[in-house]
């Protein structure tokens, strides 16, 4: 079948979406790497993520919807991004936040003038606030509830919830930085891009569902590596922030919902840290 030059436009989000899938794959293995590099190769990840994401919302700017981008996800995402971008610190050449900074804000700065100004800067409604608020506590939830089938006896859960609201304050800020880390990234490419797009192939949304908690699985391998938690939470949230998004079509609802469940999960981390 022969390439035909004018077939690129067409071509070009799927090419962009498939190298954004790969870099996701790739980062988190960049701890089996000597100490020394990884804090430069996670800064370089991140950038190239985020460049990616620049470019594959501005390709399909015309079409947001069908990756459950309305206003609220994208306000919520141009904010975030550049307000409370972390990370880069440990890597070895000079000044790495301030790298990582720009290119959040003149990528930002980029898709607000690029994008179509009735996409996200009119029409917004108390309505569209009420989904990351539904997000942010159903996160909440779900880690409790994860929590609670977790430990062996009521006697087990009670501690660790006194320890929560003695450490509210940390669930906050936990809940900015993951924010500004995972829960935006993840959240654009597993419920926004890799659901749209699969759907549009025509493949049934309770496929679709499925079809991403499994990738999403698949990707957090590596926190067994780490040492870190058990995948099955991990693949019970993909599953419930996949139902939250088909339920709402606002990417912002599982934004909100995945930052929430990690804070939490961090607070209660370090409550088993100081419990044992």
């Amino acid at each position: 079948m022969k390439f035909l030059p004018e077939q690129l436009p067409r071509k070009m989000p799927l090419i962009i979406f498939v190298n954004l899938l790969l870099a996701n794959a790739l980062i988190p293995w960049v701890i089996m790497l000597p100490n020394e590099w990884q804090g430069s190769l996670i800064l370089v990840g991140r950038i190239i993520i985020w460049l990616l994401i620049t470019a594959l919302i501005w390709s399909e700017k015309d079409n947001l919807s069908s990756f459950h981008f309305d206003r609220i996800s994208l306000l919520i995402i141009l904010l975030f991004r550049t307000l409370l971008n972390t990370g880069g610190s440990e890597a070895a050449f000079p000044n790495p936040q301030f790298w990582l900074s720009l290119v959040y804000w003149v990528s930002t700065i980029w898709l607000v003038v690029k994008l179509p100004k009735e996409s996200f800067l009119t029409g917004l409604r108390l309505e569209n606030i009420k989904w990351p608020i539904i997000g942010f506590l159903f996160g909440l939830g779900l880690m409790f509830g994860v929590l609670l089938i977790t430990a062996v006896k009521l006697a087990d859960f009670l501690p660790f919830i006194s320890f929560f609201f003695q450490r509210s304050n940390h669930y906050l800020f936990y809940f900015l930085y993951s924010m500004g880390t995972e829960a935006i990234g993840e959240e654009i490419v597993f419920r926004g891009f890799l659901w749209g797009y699969l759907k549009n192939l025509g493949l049934k949304e309770y496929l679709v569902l499925v079809f991403q908690g499994g990738l999403f699985l698949l990707f957090h391998i590596v926190n067994l590596v780490k040492g870190g938690s058990e995948l099955w939470p991990i693949f019970l949230a993909s599953l419930l922030f996949g139902v939250l998004v088909w339920r709402s079509r606002c990417l912002a609802s599982s934004m909100t919902a995945h930052a929430s469940y990690n804070a939490a999960r961090y607070v209660l981390e370090e409550a088993a840290r100081r419990l044992s």
